[in-house]
């Protein structure tokens, strides 16, 4: 827990700004959308091209495993890793958190329902839209984070009680930071 203090501490001073900044963006943050998530299941389960995806992160066991709907979530930070599930038939696959450390409080604090995430992938293919990240920590594999898959998911779908998977270093997460420039198409920024 205290290595989590301290990564608070570096996302920022919460103190006098927190309660202006969330009523000035109290309207915004109320929507929940759903019409991605039939896509973004299939582009996981079946791939960027549409072939069947082999394998699992986990032992057949944690196939099982409920969708994480009883895990309470806990503090989470951008360029962390979590293992998650995005429906009951769905492989258990690690997810990088994106979203800044604001809506992130959001989620833990007040309910906001939505977490911006990229997925991680054993399946090496490289490129300019996927960032290798070694074996570590939890994560049991060598993966890449798929920029191309890009979503929105539940906070309800990151499976909380199994830990952080690993945290991107400084390095690995300015590849992220290009690499998402380069989809938007603003490289320049």
């Amino acid at each position: 827990m205290e290595e989590k203090r301290e990564i608070y501490r570096e996302a920022g001073d919460w103190g006098e700004g927190w309660e202006e900044w969330k009523e000035r963006n109290f309207q915004a943050l109320r929507c929940r959308p759903r019409s991605q998530k039939r896509a973004y299941i299939e582009v996981m389960e079946k791939g960027e091209r549409g072939e069947e995806i082999k394998g699992s992160w986990e032992e057949e066991e944690s196939e099982k495993e409920s969708i994480g709907k009883g895990d309470p979530i806990v503090p989470f930070f951008q360029r962390e890793v979590y293992f998650g599930k995005l429906s009951p038939s769905a492989k258990v696959r690690p997810f990088l958190i994106l979203q800044n450390n604001l809506l992130n409080r959001l989620c833990w604090e007040e309910g906001y329902s939505t977490i911006l995430v990229a997925p991680l992938s054993g399946r090496l293919a490289g490129g300019e839209y996927r960032i290798f990240i070694p074996q570590r920590d939890n994560l049991t594999r060598p993966s890449e984070v798929v920029l191309t898959a890009i979503g929105v998911i539940s906070p309800a779908k990151l499976l909380w009680s199994r830990g952080r998977a690993t945290i991107l270093t400084e390095e690995e997460w300015g590849q992220v930071v290009e690499g998402v420039k380069k989809i938007l198409g603003v490289e320049k920024w």
